[in-house]
């Protein structure tokens, strides 16, 4: 549970990734190359319901394309993202954001 006095980012940093079969990938090109430029974008887990309805193509009025990972709208950077109930800037987290030396090596 995160409550207030006992907050740090290590509660906060949970690693994501998004398998896509290569029928897939050939059959969505544009949602493939956004997700691989978007690799080191930093998300929230509350977008991950709109970044799965984008990637599964799923329409509802419920769906927002801006938290949407795979969707050319979003555009959120570290510095606009917050946690803890939108108290916490993210960008606040000093501590080390792992990046992938070879970004091609995940789409391979």
């Amino acid at each position: 549970k995160h409550t207030p006095g006992m907050f740090g980012f290590d509660m906060t940093r949970v690693h994501f990734w998004i398998y896509l079969g290569s029928d897939y990938r050939a059959r969505h090109p544009q949602i493939t190359n956004r997700l691989k430029e978007k690799l080191s974008s930093c998300f929230t887990n509350d977008m991950i319901y709109d970044t799965i309805l984008g990637i599964m193509n799923i329409e509802t009025d419920r769906y927002d394309a801006c938290q949407d990972l795979s969707s050319a709208e979003y555009a959120f950077k570290r510095e606009d993202l917050l946690t803890m109930n939108g108290t916490v800037r993210i960008v606040e987290d000093n501590g080390e954001m792992q990046k992938y030396q070879n970004k091609q090596e995940i789409f391979a």
